[in-house]
Parts: C-alpha cells; structure tokens; sequence
C-alpha cells in the first residue's frame, strides 16, 4: 500500500522525466481506485461461474415455460376441436329449426284453408236455416 508521501516522490519522479503538464495529464487519466477494489483472475473467475450457474438456472426456466406453453397450445388446439364440434352441432339445430319452421308454415296455411272451409259451410247453414225459418213464417201466417 502506498502513503502520501509516495505518491508526492511519485509526481516530483515525473515531473522530472515528463515536465509538469504531462504529469498532470497521465495522473488525471490514472483511475483513482484502490488497488484492493481491482478485480483479480480468481474474482472473475468466481464470477463467472456464478454467472453460468444464473444462465443454467435461466435456461432451466425457459425449458420450463416452453414445456408449460406446449401445454396451453395443445389445450388451444382442444378447445379449437370443441368448438368446432359446437358449430357443427348448432349447424344441425338450424337445419333442424329451419325444417320446423317450414313443417309449421305448412300446418298454418292447413288451418286456414281448414277455417276458410268452415266458415263456408256456417254461412250456407245460416242461409239455409233462415230461408227454412222464413217459409216455415209464411206458411205458419199466410
């Protein structure tokens, strides 16, 4: 470790060799940092394991989640098939509705013509009965 006055014999040394602008330029450029806070071989080396042990676990979670989107795709493409079947199915209702509705268009034009009928018939009743009602009255009267 270097004391002060090291560091004074250090800039005195340069100026000598250097003059004084260049000394102040190199020791403005020298980082300021300690030598115990630089970084040996051995740190980055632990670091660098600890970095690949984070991509190992990393890449154990993105294998993870690929298997878990497999999983959504696949209940997707389940969904796909029952939802297919569903149209299919309400596609046969409408047919089915579609057939009714016709069976029921046929039945009402049955009732009319039915009521038409009837209604003839009433009315050629009433007329019969009253031409009836009316020469019972002439021969009862005159």
């Amino acid at each position: 470790m270097t004391s002060r006055a090291d560091d004074l014999r250090f800039r005195e040394l340069l100026t000598e060799r250097l003059g004084a602008e260049a000394t102040n330029t190199l020791l403005e450029r020298l980082p300021v940092t300690p030598v115990s806070d630089l970084a040996t071989k051995a740190d980055l080396a632990i670091l660098r394991g600890e970095l690949l042990d984070e991509m190992g676990k990393i890449r154990g979670d993105i294998g993870t989640l690929r298997g878990e989107f497999g999983d959504v795709k696949g209940d997707i493409g389940t969904l796909r098939g029952e939802f297919g079947q569903l149209k299919g199915q309400f596609g046969e209702l409408r047919g089915e509705f579609g057939e009714l509705r016709g069976e029921f268009g046929e039945l009402r034009a049955d009732i009319a013509d039915t009521m038409r009928i009837q209604t003839w018939y009433t009315a050629g009743l009433l007329v019969t009965a009253v031409g009836a009602t009316a020469g019972i009255v002439a021969a009862i009267v005159g």
